[in-house]
């Protein structure tokens, strides 16, 4: 249904799910399903509604809680990710550059050119937020070097939003910024 853009049909797919999922006598295969549905959720709120939706809130606040006990990177980036873009969207700039900060971390202790590369277009955005032009810059300038060797290829994407574009607007702006 998501693939169709039908976000109101992918909604209740996703909350269907979530009744099922509490049925999973396998509590690690129950926390792991009800993760990617919570997750796979609070995208679609994005859409549907908008990034400061509460319901996006409130699926990616369960989904990081079901991180702390997940240790699949690839299924906590898209949480992430998701948090930190629904703070920031809200207008907490400095709790969204916290979990973009935790994405980068983590994707750069995994050694994840593809994940790095996410969080380096979404730190470009965090800096310029913050006022943080130079380190915006910087940041930019490390998912531009990540995008060109090929790194978005070899698995889904995290985002609407092409992580080129968003280093390339938020570089733009912050050399507007500084004068250039």
């Amino acid at each position: 249904a998501w693939a169709r853009s039908a976000a109101q049909e992918a909604i209740a797919h996703l909350e269907a799910g979530l009744a099922i999922v509490e049925k999973m006598s396998d509590p690690a295969a129950r926390r792991m399903t009800e993760l990617r549905l919570q997750s796979a959720l609070g995208v679609v709120y994005f859409a549907a509604v908008s990034y400061a939706a509460p319901q996006a809130e409130a699926a990616f606040q369960r989904a990081l809680a079901l991180c702390e006990h997940i240790d699949d990177l690839t299924a906590k980036v898209p949480v992430l990710y998701g948090m930190g873009a629904f703070q920031t969207m809200k207008g907490d700039a400095r709790a969204g550059h916290q979990a973009f900060e935790r994405l980068r971390a983590e994707s750069e202790a995994a050694g994840e050119p593809r994940l790095q590369l996410y969080a380096q277009s979404v730190l470009a955005w965090s800096h310029y937020n913050l006022g943080e032009h130079d380190r915006g810059i910087a940041a930019a300038e490390r998912a531009l070097r990540l995008y060109e060797t090929g790194a978005l290829a070899g698995g889904p994407r995290l985002s609407a939003a092409d992580p080129r574009i968003i280093s390339e607007c938020f570089r733009a702006a912050a050399l507007w910024a500084l004068g250039h």
